[in-house]
């Protein structure tokens, strides 16, 4: 094709040539300019998602290390508390009668845990315990929970709490291998006594999960 316009050049005497010269010459910048910006936006984008992750990693270590000097906390000082596990009520809307009439309800058991209160007045705690699960058979849990408390009285002796549980649990049809269970869950607490409800999710769509398991608490001042 130069061949061509050059001879077209030299026959004519125009100046195609050049022109074309030059043409490709901005063509040929202007796909340098292209390949340059797309680089570098494409180096900004890959530094905002390392940037992004990095803040996500480091927002998550920072809540793992304070979690841990959490409880480690609850640990060293906490005052123990004594658990009974009263009632496992399983949600009407999403069993079938003949599983309601089968399963069990009274979770007879006993736990013992360690109760902090923070500088806010928020709960923390850590707990063992040992119960009757829905097939009447011995099921375990350990714990670390979590409350922001909502205090009724300038005593602060009574308060509703909102929180979370995060459980390792082991039951006979896993072969009581533990299991992660995290939990919402509130409270209710008034001086020592305390009364607390979590509620598992739905693990299936009928059948399974939608369990609110109460129990009580009493804290000691040791």
């Amino acid at each position: 094709m130069k061949r061509f316009l050059l001879f077209l050049y030299i026959i004519s005497g125009l100046t195609l040539l050049p022109v074309m010269a030059t043409a490709d010459e901005i063509e040929a910048a202007g796909s340098e300019i292209s390949t340059e910006t797309q680089v570098e936006l494409n180096t900004e984008a890959e530094a905002e998602v390392s940037a992004a992750k990095s803040a996500t990693g480091i927002k998550s270590f920072v809540l793992i290390a304070k979690l841990e000097s959490r409880i480690t906390e609850v640990w060293d000082v906490g005052k123990y508390e004594f658990y009974v596990p009263v009632y496992t009520w399983h949600n009407r809307f999403t069993y079938d009668d003949r599983k309601i009439k089968r399963y069990n309800e009274l979770p007879w058991g006993a736990g013992l845990g360690k109760r902090l209160l923070d500088e806010d007045g928020d709960e923390h705690a850590l707990y063992a315990m040992g119960f009757s699960d829905s097939n009447a058979r011995f099921q375990a849990i350990i714990g670390y929970s979590f409350f922001k408390n909502f205090y009724l009285d300038d005593a602060r002796n009574t308060s509703l709490g909102i929180g979370y549980s995060l459980n390792l649990t082991g039951r006979y049809e896993y072969l009581y291998i533990p299991l992660p269970l995290p939990l919402p869950a509130a409270s209710f607490r008034y001086r020592q006594f305390a009364v607390t409800t979590s509620y598992v999710p739905p693990l299936a769509r009928k059948n399974n999960g939608n369990v609110l398991f109460t129990m009580v608490k009493w804290a000691f001042d040791f």
